[in-house]
C-alpha cells in the first residue's frame, strides 16, 4: 500500500470574505489524483467544491456564519489508494 504510494492532502490557506472562508489545498500524488474520487464534507454535509488538475489546487467555499466548521478531505490517487482523512477546523 505504502509503496505504490498515497496521496497528501496540505493545506495551503484560509481566506475570509464576510461569512464565507475560501480554503485552499494542495492534492500531492506522484501518479496523480483520481478527480471523481475526491469528498469534501463541512460538518458532515457532502460540499462543492473546485478542483483544478493542472495546479493540484483543490478550493472550497465554506459558510462560517455559526463560528466553526469542521472540513474533512478524501481523495485517492490513480492507482486507487486513498488518502488519510483530513480534518482541518475553519473560523
Amino acid at each position: 500500500y505504502f509503496k505504490s504510494g498515497i496521496p497528501e492532502i496540505e493545506f495551503i490557506k484560509t481566506e475570509r470574505v464576510d461569512s464565507v472562508s475560501i480554503v485552499q489545498c494542495l492534492l500531492k500524488d506522484s501518479s496523480g489524483i483520481n478527480i471523481n474520487s475526491i469528498k469534501v464534507f463541512t460538518d458532515s454535509i457532502e460540499t462543492i467544491y473546485n478542483f483544478d488538475e493542472s495546479t493540484a489546487l483543490l478550493t472550497i467555499k465554506v459558510q462560517t456564519v455559526n463560528g466553526k466548521v469542521e472540513l474533512r478531505i478524501i481523495a485517492a490517487n490513480k492507482k486507487g489508494n486513498h488518502s488519510f482523512p483530513f480534518r482541518k477546523e475553519i473560523y
